[in-house]
């Protein structure tokens, strides 16, 4: 039976699941079309960071009006791969796997990215790292073979989710108001089951995004 065991993870988890919301995806092609720049030519500072991404699983009318999908990596999924999810009033959505595997060309992008790893992928703070202790090595991230980067604005990694083979997502329909829970369950063709608990707000509106300072000033 295969199995695929992440680095440093629990032996016991076999998926991440996210949310894939306006917000995410305007913020994916801003600073994905500016990795795609010539980076002699383009300007050394991506256009966004992490801290320019609202948080996701805070959700609005106007996210839904918009769409949001619910997304689950399994990371050995595969065509016999079932993916579901349990919404907070106990109906059961089917997740459709966004690659078929069908002979058919690559969909890549925002709308097919997996969001929980394009966070982490497109603002790597690692390598922006500076200290005043004087080590010059400690400033920015040193690699294995001996070459460093930084310190710097954070960059993407090279590799970035931009079009996967195990990709799951359905469309979110509206939820009230309020804090619920979204439960997503995959089950491989061996019947292996993973599951995952997705915490959810929704909000008429947006809270501030930064430390309200001035309620301290």
């Amino acid at each position: 039976m295969e199995r695929y065991i992440g680095a440093r993870i629990d032996a016991a988890r076999g998926q991440w699941v996210g949310l894939s919301t306006p917000d995410f995806r305007d913020w994916f092609e801003a600073i994905y079309a500016w990795s795609n720049e010539n980076w002699r030519e383009r300007d050394p500072v991506p256009p966004l960071s992490i801290n320019d991404l609202p948080d996701t699983r805070i959700l609005t009318p106007q996210d839904f009006a918009s769409g949001v999908w619910l997304t689950a990596n399994v990371w050995a999924g595969s065509a016999e791969t079932r993916v579901s999810a349990r919404l907070p009033d106990g109906s059961v959505v089917e997740l459709t796997r966004t690659q078929e595997g069908a002979g058919e060309a690559s969909r890549i992008g925002a709308e097919w990215a997996d969001p929980f790893a394009a966070q982490r992928q497109l603002s790597v703070a690692r390598i922006a790292l500076q200290s005043r202790s004087g080590n010059e090595r400690a400033q920015g991230v040193e690699l294995f073979q001996g070459s460093r980067f930084g310190p710097a604005a954070p960059q993407p990694q090279r590799a970035i989710a931009d079009r996967n083979m195990h990709l799951w997502r359905a469309a979110l329909p509206q939820l009230p108001d309020g804090v619920h829970r979204i439960e997503v369950t995959s089950t491989d063709r061996n019947g292996v089951v993973f599951t995952d608990t997705l915490v959810v707000e929704v909000r008429d509106e947006r809270p501030a995004r930064y430390w309200r300072r001035e309620l301290w000033e």
